[in-house]
């Protein structure tokens, strides 16, 4: 099992400040298709992932899953270290 201590959050908040126009004009309608394996984790209490968005994740990110996180929200990471900790890191490694 991974532990929480092993990891810290680090935003890049001068990026983000230097792109928040982009952030803001984001148009998925031309994105190409990320083939890479990626993984979505999404709360089972939030609404940030529905099932209607799912065939569009597929089509960007062929090679995605997409797990539920029970009993959490959208900040998986505060609601569910634990299990958001073992997702990632089990993703991570394989």
């Amino acid at each position: 099992m991974i532990t929480r201590t092993q990891y810290a959050w680090k935003l890049n908040i001068q990026a983000i400040m230097d792109n928040i126009v982009n952030i803001f004009e984001f148009n998925n309608a031309n994105l190409k298709t990320f083939e890479k394996p990626t993984l979505f984790l999404k709360g089972a209490d939030s609404d940030f992932i529905l099932k209607e968005h799912e065939p569009q994740i597929m089509r960007l990110f062929p090679n995605s899953e997409i797990k539920t996180i029970e009993n959490a929200g959208h900040w998986l990471h505060a609601d569910q270290p634990d299990r958001f900790l073992d997702e990632v890191g089990t993703f991570l490694i394989s």
